[in-house]
């Protein structure tokens, strides 16, 4: 049986944006995490959130942190996801 693919959708209520990823094997890399900083906020100088653009609840309860491979996908559990 072939595994199904886990996407995550991700949002930034300043902007009302969202952005969808699919981790590779508990990871989102570097253009991955570029891409959602650009479509969830994208403007120059803007506070709004941090490296992700990621503001406000989300449907996902989950941590994205930095490990030098590229940034690590958690659960709250600390498993990798994806």
């Amino acid at each position: 049986m072939k595994e199904s693919i886990k996407k995550y959708t991700f949002t930034n209520n300043f902007h009302d944006t969202q952005v969808t990823v699919i981790p590779k094997r508990g990871y989102l890399y570097e253009r991955q995490i570029k891409r959602m900083q650009k479509e969830l906020c994208g403007v120059a100088g803007c506070s709004c959130s941090g490296d992700t653009g990621i503001r406000g609840p989300q449907d996902w309860d989950v941590e994205i942190t930095e490990d030098g491979n590229g940034y690590v996908f958690h659960t709250r559990y600390g498993l990798p996801v994806g």
